[in-house]
């Protein structure tokens, strides 16, 4: 039965994949405009992404925060739809995916000295687009960590089909994936990683400061960062982004980190330094961040009561298992029961 309703998901989406390839651009659009609204109307979504704005945006009148959240779901659909009738059609992604002369032509230098990338970016604008800039007009082999589907037909759809369509795109599935991009990096591969998403301190993660709230990120760039270094692989760090401007065109953005590598010697640090320039970015487009995505979860044992009260209605408190796992679990939840001197 799992098999039958998988392909019934998959077909119920295929065949419109298809059909949207041989759409004109001004019908995807007015498609992710009539996409976008279905999923505002949505009162569970609508909650979700209006709960977020509210968190990082308090200051806002509530007119000013409604219209983020409106556009944010007309974004969200454009980029998704715009990704996947681009993919693996060079004159789109050329004509749809610009990157400005003079810093598309330093990273050109930098990749011909062997240097590999290492681009660090948020779900903001065209995130998928990072792939497809890099590897397009930078000219780098890109290894992409993703989470895989559970659907292993939309799995298919969505990585094989869709990731591995461009040329020079790699995909390394999350499961194991510092081991992957140790190996990608190794071997002269650059490496993308979305930095907001949520990782529990037991999986590698670290709390860091996003619009003043402490948030969950993984420490994966500093982890690898600190690899190259290690062994003398030559590794340029950068914050990416791809933004729509006014001429509906997506336009990347690289910047490095304010220090060499060897300047940071705490993990946090570096992920600090990169959430900060996206968020940054993110208070610049609000409206095209994914604001559907739970980022304020996980609220810290030490958290000051002024900024939990300021959590969302999703949000929880930290556990033992949040923390760590096996004895080092057992030790901390018999320290969250018993009390820090032992009694019951």
């Amino acid at each position: 039965m799992k098999k039958i309703r998988d392909l019934v998901v998959f077909a119920a989406i295929f065949v419109p994949y298809l059909l949207l390839r041989v759409m004109p651009f001004a019908v995807v659009r007015l498609l992710a405009g009539l996409f976008g609204w279905a999923a505002w109307c949505v009162p569970s979504l609508r909650k979700l992404v209006a709960a977020n704005v509210q968190v990082a945006f308090p200051e806002l009148p509530a007119a000013e925060r409604n219209r983020i959240v409106r556009r944010s779901f007309g974004h969200m659909m454009l980029n998704l739809l715009e990704f996947f009738w681009a993919a693996g059609i060079t004159r789109r992604v050329e004509d749809h995916y610009r990157m400005e002369p003079e810093m598309l032509a330093e990273l050109q230098r930098i990749r011909d000295t062997g240097t590999r990338f290492m681009y660090v970016t948020p779900h903001l604008g065209s995130w998928e687009g990072e792939a497809v800039i890099a590897t397009h007009l930078v000219g780098v082999t890109l290894a992409a960590v993703v989470k895989p589907q559970k659907n292993p037909y939309l799995n298919w759809l969505l990585n094989d089909r869709g990731r591995k369509a461009e040329k020079g795109v790699k995909v390394i599935f999350a499961r194991g994936a510092m081991q992957a991009s140790m190996q990608a990096l190794k071997a002269g591969d650059s490496i993308g990683l979305l930095i907001d998403q949520n990782t529990k301190v037991r999986s590698g993660g670290v709390f860091v400061d996003f619009f003043g709230m402490p948030v969950a990120s993984s420490r994966s760039p500093a982890v690898l960062a600190d690899y190259c270094r290690k062994h003398d692989i030559p590794l340029y760090v950068g914050y990416a982004s791809v933004v729509r401007k006014a001429d509906g065109k997506n336009y990347a953005v690289v910047r490095p980190l304010s220090r060499p590598l060897a300047d940071y010697t705490d993990d946090a640090e570096m992920v600090q330094e990169l959430i900060a320039m996206g968020e940054a970015d993110i208070r610049q487009y609000p409206d095209q961040y994914l604001w559907l995505y739970r980022r304020f979860q996980y609220i810290p044992e030490d958290c000051p009561e002024a900024v939990r009260a300021r959590y969302p209605f999703y949000a929880r408190q930290v556990d033992f298992r949040f923390m760590a796992k096996g004895g080092k679990g057992r030790a901390l939840r018999e320290k969250q029961e018993n009390g820090p001197d032992g009694d019951a």
